[in-house]
């Protein structure tokens, strides 16, 4: 990895020993990947992606690995907690139920309403309700009898559980992609 940052052999080696060591990885450092343990195996993902010393990292398997996730927004920590609990502070889990017809939108958040723990949602051209819920717990089962004893046609109900981008993108309003350098540029 060192070299394909164009690092000298003799810096990418040096640093390459320096994260085995780092990563408790010191004495698996001269067997093939494939012996290695997942753990083994996502901590030398880390260790090769620190090889470079960015000054961030952005980790798709943080929610597994990090005990604690600070939330940064143009360099101002805006959250901070486990991603259980920066999850649940957005609003945990939700019911996502497709209707075959428009007309049954209202009827369906209507009898929704009562499990739901916030405001849901409607989308009218997706023909879509959703619902924030905190007990997922045989929940499609019931919502799916539920409509159907109402003579509501449905096409899909599914649980959708945030992602860490779910969480950045409603705490911040944006996505990370559409930060700018400098958010007065554009104000010229």
């Amino acid at each position: 990895m060192g070299r394909l940052f164009h690092m000298p052999v003799t810096d990418a080696r040096h640093r390459a020993r320096e994260l085995l060591d780092r990563f408790d990885l010191t004495e698996a450092g001269d067997r093939v990947v494939k012996g290695y343990s997942g753990g083994m195996r996502r901590r030398l993902d880390i260790a090769m992606s620190r090889i470079s010393r960015p000054s961030v990292l952005f980790l798709d398997e943080a929610e597994r690995l990090a005990g604690n996730i600070m939330v940064i927004d143009r360099g101002t920590c805006i959250a901070e907690g486990t991603a259980t609990e920066l999850k649940r502070d957005i609003g945990g889990d939700r019911v996502e139920v497709t209707l075959a017809r428009n007309e049954d939108l209202a009827r369906t958040t209507e009898l929704l309403r009562p499990r739901a723990t916030g405001a849901g949602s409607v989308d009218e051209k997706a023909r879509t309700v959703c619902i924030p819920v905190t007990d997922t717990h045989k929940l499609v089962p019931r919502i799916v009898r539920e409509l159907d004893d109402d003579g509501i046609e449905v096409l899909d109900v599914v649980i959708r559980r945030p992602t860490l981008d779910d969480v950045f993108l409603q705490l911040t309003g944006h996505g990370a992609e559409e930060i700018t350098a400098d958010p007065d540029e554009d104000a010229s």
